[in-house]
């Protein structure tokens, strides 16, 4: 629905015309008239088109998905989008630790438990490690073919319900891989290092959001909704571990960064650097040379998700 809301208000932005200012706006022929609309279908169209497969879009693979593709099929030229901001895929690629993916030797039960936990409908599938992709599987294919009450009347082979991944560079243009995603008709991509290994995933959602911030539905957690720094108290906030460092510092009117060995971008990264090591939920950690009191509020053993810092 938010991409819809967008384009009506793209839409809306357009200027009417005033047929009360000059007379040569009554003199305009049929003909013009008929052209202006078709100018408009025309750009209606293509503000849909851009838009049109961000939840709904066919995957490569599969022939018979009645979803609306990512492209158009009439053969009209996309126009260039004045919403795509500069970037590369790696500005919005989830990172190799935050990808969830399964083994080629996952059980059909088990492979459910990990569509409900994860609430993912797309999932990579590698075999041995994540370096060694696949493809992935689709939870619609796997619901229409297998059933989720436990009886599937077929044998479940995962290299059966594979679909082909993309894969690209972290240097892409984000506006090019949303054109090879429309061309190719696929959301997932994995993003490849210099030396061929996994380093990311980028899904068409994380492109859309480059575009219009973040896009928070039912399913998202309270940390994955958070999306800045929240003062809870006085001297109290409560932090997703991806903060950027210098929006902290400049909250606090702290430099964080005097005397740390690495470079670091986010909260937790400088947390995990301080430290020497990730720490566990519920932990609490003192810092007295700055007066900060961190508490891991939502984490596991490879990463934190959202923390709590205190200004003594």
């Amino acid at each position: 629905m938010g991409i819809i809301r967008c384009a009506i208000e793209l839409i809306c932005c357009v200027p009417k015309m005033n047929h009360s200012s000059s007379d040569q706006h009554k003199s305009h022929s049929r003909n013009d008239q008929k052209m202006s609309g078709s100018n408009k279908s025309n750009g209606l169209r293509k503000i849909f088109q851009l838009f049109s497969g961000s939840s709904q879009g066919d995957d490569k693979g599969n022939g018979n998905d009645d979803d609306v593709p990512l492209s158009d099929n009439n053969g009209i030229e996309i126009i260039d989008d004045p919403l795509t901001k500069e970037g590369t895929v790696e500005d919005v690629a989830v990172t190799k630790a935050g990808v969830v993916a399964v083994p080629d030797t996952i059980t059909l039960p088990e492979l459910v438990e990990v569509f409900k936990e994860s609430e993912r409908t797309r999932i990579p599938v590698f075999h041995e490690n994540l370096d060694n992709p696949l493809g992935f599987v689709h939870l619609k294919d796997i619901a229409l073919k297998y059933g989720f009450n436990g009886r599937a009347r077929k044998k479940f082979k995962i290299e059966n319900e594979l679909r082909e991944l993309l894969f690209v560079p972290p240097s892409m243009p984000i506006s090019e891989l949303r054109l090879k995603m429309q061309d190719d008709h696929c959301h997932m991509a994995l993003v490849i290092d210099e030396y061929g290994g996994v380093d990311g995933l980028a899904t068409i959602e994380d492109l859309l959001e480059h575009h219009f911030g973040e896009i928070i539905d039912e399913h998202d957690t309270e940390e994955e909704n958070a999306q800045g720094i929240v003062e809870i108290a006085t001297s109290l906030y409560h932090c997703p571990a991806k903060t950027p460092l210098e929006d902290l510092e400049q909250l606090l009117d702290i430099d964080l960064t005097n005397n740390l060995d690495e470079e670091v971008d986010t909260l937790g990264g400088w947390v995990s650097t301080k430290i020497n090591r990730i720490p566990n939920q519920d932990e609490t950690l003192e810092f007295e040379g700055l007066g900060l009191v961190i508490k891991i509020l939502k984490g596991d053993n490879r990463k934190m998700d959202l923390l709590e810092v205190k200004v003594n």
